[in-house]
């Protein structure tokens, strides 16, 4: 453990989302806000949306996340068509249901069933649903982080990004980041071909260390020390 805690202080947050993704040209923020959701915890998750052309950099970053850390399921695009949650004409349970204590990755999330919005949006509100279908009368309880990937209504962004992301309101505002990748030019893949022909690869030690960090945060509960007066200015506050 202590070999681990003196890792992460020599990377610092910086450091790992900038190791983690260095495949990626540009496209920081994108990288900031899914390092952000793989250090948050299910109890405590930070969801994040990333939305972008079909030739941006998501998939690679979903790849990276999937090929590196523990504990992650990888949900493709017919996995959503058939129900995240539940299909509620069989009342066959939906990948999100199995993904307790993990971190999901939900490929073409704007492709999600009218009848799994709902669900979905109290999944990712609390870890808590109930469903009620011809086939299945249940509470349901699936604590998890995810990061969801889509791409624009009209195929690619307009002057309103806001306006072509196509997905219900009130399922959206349980991401805590949305995020726009950025697209990868014809250039920047010659580059980053380039890069990679003579890229020297990572000791498979530390990339294990990224992972133990990761798994070492998540279970980090930090003491809230704080004096009564501040603490009853919050509580009057909320």
């Amino acid at each position: 453990e202590l070999e681990i805690v003196e890792f992460a202080r020599s990377k610092g947050f910086d450091g790992f989302w900038q190791e983690v993704f260095d495949e990626i040209m540009g496209n920081e923020v994108m990288k900031r806000a899914m390092s952000a959701a793989i250090f948050s915890s299910p109890e405590e998750p930070i969801h994040v949306l990333v939305i972008g052309d079909p030739a941006s950099a998501k998939t690679l970053a979903r790849d990276i996340i999937r090929k590196n850390f523990s504990a992650v399921s990888a949900i493709g695009a017919n996995t959503t068509k058939a129900g995240l949650v539940c299909n509620m004409a069989t009342g066959q349970l939906g990948a999100l249901a199995y993904s307790d204590n993990r971190l999901v990755l939900i490929d073409e999330f704007d492709k999600i069933q009218a009848d799994n919005v709902e669900p979905a949006y109290e999944l990712l509100s609390n870890g808590t649903c109930s469903i009620h279908s011809g086939k299945i009368h249940r509470e349901l309880q699936s604590r998890f982080i995810a990061v969801a990937l889509g791409n624009p209504k009209p195929g690619v962004f307009g002057q309103y990004p806001l306006h072509d992301i196509g997905l219900d309101p009130v399922l959206m505002s349980r991401f805590a980041l949305i995020v726009r990748s950025e697209t990868v030019t014809g250039a920047e893949r010659v580059e980053l071909f380039r890069k990679m022909l003579h890229r020297k690869p990572k000791p498979i030690k530390d990339i294990r260390k990224f992972d133990q960090w990761v798994q070492m945060a998540r279970g980090f509960v930090p003491i809230f020390e704080v004096s009564k007066e501040v603490e009853d200015r919050y509580i009057e506050y909320c």
